[in-house]
């Protein structure tokens, strides 16, 4: 009798190993979509001075007109600082809840804050420069 059991627990495990391993491969896939974070200084082209950005850990200074990309694969939030003349600001520019089905987010610093698309075309004001 231990013999007829044994094949029948060997079939479970392996159609239990496979339901395992094929839900671990769709999650894994959900989790490692690359994201992209646009930031592009839409200052006013005679701004005498350098936007100071920093969303990775490393300070990238930029000039009017210019945009950097951030790519990650990873799912966490990303909070971005900046630092122009003597103001200075955060904003979220990654959330994985808010921004789900978005492989790209756009960010446009500008005299007056932070705007926030999807699609470069529609704008909404995020945060403001604190002095």
């Amino acid at each position: 009798m231990m013999t007829a059991f044994r094949p029948l627990v060997i079939v479970v495990v392996a159609i239990w190993l496979m339901v395992i391993c094929c839900r671990v491969d769709i999650v894994a896939g959900d989790d490692l979509k690359l994201f992209t974070i646009h930031v592009r200084d839409d200052m006013a082209s005679g701004t005498p001075c350098v936007t100071r950005v920093n969303c990775t850990g490393f300070w990238n200074k930029m000039w009017p007109g210019q945009e950097f990309h951030y790519s990650d694969l990873r799912k966490s939030r990303v909070v971005c600082t900046a630092m122009w003349n003597d103001k200075d600001s955060n904003w979220q520019a990654f959330d994985p809840f808010r921004y789900a089905g978005h492989l790209h987010v756009y960010t446009s610093i500008r005299e007056d804050g932070f705007y926030f698309s999807f699609d470069q075309s529609n704008w909404t004001l995020i945060s403001k420069w604190f002095s």
